[in-house]
């Protein structure tokens, strides 16, 4: 007897095996094809709900922030020096945008309220007539309550084939800008940028010392899909802007910046830092 062959059957098959995704084994956890670094293991069908994210989504190709003052119309002057501690241009650009190959991606919109401003002003009062006019000046003071507008950007690499170029910056930790460092920002040969009402430590240069496994970052405005790290990196709260939480991914209690930051701290009387300097 001859074997039955259903042709529609099979088109089914072979169309369930197209859209078939292939996915690769590393160590504990499967990962899709495509990510950075792994090999194809055709014997893996399956995912385990453990699987990274391309690696192109944790690379730091740059970064800029803008920032615009909101004010009252009745302020006098030009007030939008009150975002000089928010702004920062992407120094591979030289200003708000990404480089060639790069995307830029919002990582937070937010409208926070600045310090109380006051402005003196002054009127005068005169009386009487020619030489016998006299006039009296009176000052007094108004309050504003002046916002910022602040939206904070990362570059990442659009195909993860560049992920490994030159160009990417490598981090080296985040710190709240009020933390007292009198003698260096970062550490090694990282320097300092602002994100969020952060400092970051970035450079192109590696300097294994320092540099820290990096998942990248997420807030409370990043779609579900993506509001997680990856495995075997730890969310940090990096910061807290208008109500919205700032994440950053990286192993638990790696911040090497802010153990750098604590050892170089002068304390009273302020002797002075030396780089054999034992911890306390």
């Amino acid at each position: 007897m001859e074997p039955y062959y259903n042709e529609k059957a099979q088109e089914k098959f072979n169309a369930s095996l197209r859209h078939t995704k292939i996915y690769m084994n590393r160590g504990s956890g499967v990962n899709y094809q495509g990510a950075s670094d792994h090999k194809e293991d055709k014997r893996a069908n399956i995912g385990d709900d453990t699987c990274h994210k391309p690696y192109n989504k944790y690379t730091i190709g740059g970064i800029f922030q803008k920032c615009r003052v909101i004010c009252a119309n009745e302020t006098i002057g030009d007030v939008q020096y009150r975002c000089d501690n928010y702004r920062q241009i992407n120094e591979n650009t030289g200003d708000y945008s990404c480089d060639t190959g790069l995307r830029a991606i919002k990582l937070l919109d937010v409208e926070v309220n600045l310090p109380i401003r006051t402005e003196r002003r002054s009127f005068q009062e005169c009386s009487g007539y020619l030489f016998w006019k006299t006039c009296k000046t009176f000052e007094y003071d108004i309050h504003f309550q002046d916002n910022a507008l602040i939206e904070t950007y990362v570059c990442q690499a659009e195909d993860p084939r560049i992920a490994h170029k030159e160009k990417f910056y490598n981090f080296g930790g985040i710190y709240e800008q009020n933390y007292t460092n009198p003698e260096e920002p970062c550490p090694g040969r990282f320097n300092k940028y602002t994100l969020f009402n952060n400092t970051i430590c970035l450079s192109k240069v590696p300097d294994s010392r320092f540099s820290m496994k990096f998942g990248g970052f997420f807030t409370c405005q990043t779609e579900e899909e993506d509001a997680s790290c990856p495995v075997g990196l730890t969310q940090n709260l990096a910061t807290v802007m208008d109500g919205c939480n700032v994440y950053y991914c990286s192993k638990q209690n790696e911040n090497k910046v802010l153990d750098e930051i604590r050892w170089k701290i002068n304390r009273p009387p302020f002797e002075p830092y030396y780089e054999n300097q034992p911890h306390e």
